[in-house]
């Protein structure tokens, strides 16, 4: 019985020894990323591709791991190596970035423009990155041709691979740039709006020149049309409606009621009805005159909430 309980007491010895020798596992190591954005080139919305120069920085409280980062979201064409001292690595890097383009409310869409690193080999569980907002920025001298650059953020999210069973800390600084509205307003909907005016006052031509506004309408059609494409290719082929889109078609709508309301009035003219045609053009033309503006605003407001 002795020996049975001392058996025991020295398998358990050598068990708590066992267990006190296997090492604990390491935290993982923690790494101040920053990005000081210097320059971005042209936003080629068909490639949604844009170029972009950047300080890219990673401070460590102690010895650096071994960094083996990437740029998740483009492709570096060019890097060099400013610092590399045991607790701080800075790169300078040339990229051409993707950012992801959502083009529904164009002409006046806003993009957000990111820089996304994450490292090659160590996951999570042995790097953590950790946005160092305080040197992070942009460069004051930085602009954006046709676009308004507004504010940055910087931000540090757990990125999960589920077919590899990974997870990898994931560094992103982000760029909201949007267009000038008024210029948008003028090159794409002034014109539209133009056309929508035009066609809406022709309405108080008398029915004698009936004739004169059918042409002026469908006149406005082919410009419209002519005008839709213009703006259609400075888009890439996109599988949904833009705003201007809806106004186009809202337009589109108008044209082909008037256009079919002056048939039918020409028709009456034509048979020599005219006081029928008189009595119709009256009562259609000034709930035209005034509530077709009013509609058209109605759902513009709507559209561009």
């Amino acid at each position: 019985m002795v020996t049975m309980w001392a058996r025991a007491a020295v398998a358990a010895f050598f068990l708590f020894v066992g267990l006190a020798a296997v090492p604990a596992k390491a935290d993982p190591a923690k790494v101040r990323v920053s990005v000081y954005l210097l320059s971005l080139g042209k936003l080629d919305l068909d490639r949604a591709t844009v170029p972009a120069d950047f300080y890219l920085t990673f401070d460590c409280d102690d010895k650096c791991p071994p960094l083996d980062f990437e740029i998740m979201n483009g492709r570096a064409s060019g890097m060099s190596k400013v610092e590399d001292l045991p607790n701080r690595k800075m790169f300078r890097i040339y990229a051409e970035l993707k950012p992801t383009v959502d083009l529904r409310k164009f002409p006046f869409d806003s993009q957000a423009i990111s820089i996304v690193i994450e490292d090659k080999g160590l996951e999570k569980d042995d790097l953590l990155y950790i946005a160092d907002v305080k040197k992070s920025g942009l460069d004051p001298e930085i602009s954006l041709p046709g676009w308004t650059l507004g504010s940055w953020k910087a931000d540090v999210a757990e990125h999960n691979y589920e077919v590899l069973e990974e997870s990898y800390s994931r560094y992103a600084f982000t760029v909201g740039v949007t267009k000038p509205k008024w210029n948008a307003f003028l090159k794409t909907l002034m014109p539209i709006i133009f056309i929508f005016l035009i066609v809406t006052f022709s309405y108080v031509i008398p029915i004698e020149k009936t004739d004169t506004r059918l042409s002026a309408a469908t006149a406005a059609l082919v410009a419209s049309v002519m005008f839709h494409v213009n703006i259609t290719n400075q888009n890439p082929p996109l599988g949904y409606l833009t705003f201007a889109d809806k106004i186009v078609l809202i337009l589109y709508g108008f044209l082909f009621l008037t256009i079919a309301y002056n048939v039918v009035v020409y028709e009456y003219v034509q048979r020599k009805q005219e006081d029928r045609a008189r009595k119709i053009h009256e009562n259609v033309k000034f709930k035209i005159i005034f509530g077709a503006p009013l509609l058209f605003a109605l759902l513009f407001w709507f559209l561009v909430r």
